[in-house]
Formats: C-alpha cells, sequence, structure tokens
C-alpha cells in the first residue's frame, strides 16, 4: 500500500503558489503539535473547508470561529490557543512577506536551513513544524529534496 504525504491526506495539491503554501504551513502548524496526525489532518480539512485557504480568507475570521470549528473536527485540546496561533501566523504572513512563502523562500536565499529558521519565526512552528513543511515542500522547492525529520524516518 502506497503511504501518502499530509499533503495528500489534506487535499491539498502543492505547487509553487501563495495558497497551496500556506495550506501546507497552516498544515505544519497543526500536525507538529502533540495530538494524532489523523486528528490534525481532519483538523486542516476542516478549515479547508470553511474556505480559509489563502492568508487573507483566514485573517477574514474572527478567533471564536475558528476556535469552533477545531473544536468541531477533534482538535478540542488545542483549539483555542491553535486559532489564536494561527492568526498570528497568518498576521506575520501578510505583513512581512505579503502573504507568499515564496518572498520567505527568497529572502532566505533557497537554503534549506535558513528556510527552516524562517518558518520558525511563526507563532505555532518550532523545529518540528519547520521539518513537516520541508519535508513536504520538496516537491516543488528542489532545494529542499532530501530534508526527512524524525517523523518520516521512525
Amino acid at each position: 500500500m502506497e503511504q501518502k504525504t499530509f499533503t495528500e491526506e489534506a487535499g491539498i495539491t502543492l505547487r509553487d503558489k501563495p495558497a497551496p503554501l500556506f495550506r501546507l504551513l497552516v498544515l505544519a502548524l497543526l500536525t507538529s503539535a502533540r495530538i494524532r496526525s489523523s486528528v490534525a489532518l481532519a483538523a486542516a480539512r476542516a478549515l479547508f473547508a470553511e474556505g480559509w485557504t489563502t492568508p487573507a480568507k483566514l485573517a477574514g475570521s474572527t478567533w471564536e470561529r475558528r476556535t469552533k470549528v477545531l473544536n468541531q473536527a477533534g482538535y478540542a485540546r488545542y483549539d483555542e490557543s491553535t486559532a489564536r496561533m494561527l492568526a498570528a501566523t497568518t498576521e506575520l504572513l501578510l505583513t512581512r512577506w505579503h502573504g507568499d512563502l515564496r518572498r520567505l523562500r527568497d529572502e532566505a536565499d533557497r537554503d534549506p536551513r535558513r528556510i527552516h529558521e524562517l518558518l520558525q519565526e511563526f507563532k505555532g512552528i518550532g523545529p518540528v513544524g519547520a521539518d513537516i513543511f520541508l519535508r513536504e515542500a520538496q516537491v516543488v522547492w528542489p532545494e529542499c529534496r532530501g530534508v526527512v525529520d524524525a517523523r518520516a524516518s521512525g
């Protein structure tokens, strides 16, 4: 049986475009928490089903609504804090990189180690979340090929 990537399981068709890369960032934030990956994936699908597929659309949501959607998807233990992290992450992405993670990549001079560092400036993205993002992004960002994190190698 072929194993799917997190992006495939979350219904994300990964391309080197702002919206799919943003969805990957949200997914990395959700899957890096101490919660089952199946719950994180369900939460990601629920957020995207609300239409929150771009930074601008997520920025237009309320904390209460994000919390409710996360909770209903089973992401109950971290729903309130994650709803805040999603807002902070979106705000940073919009203000610093104009909603486009390709600008973060350019700022890092396409260096995977520097991209990894910059990703951790997002609230809720630590080393594990940055690893997840890079592992999945290598499909469209060739310089990230070969990135393997502990979850993939375990």
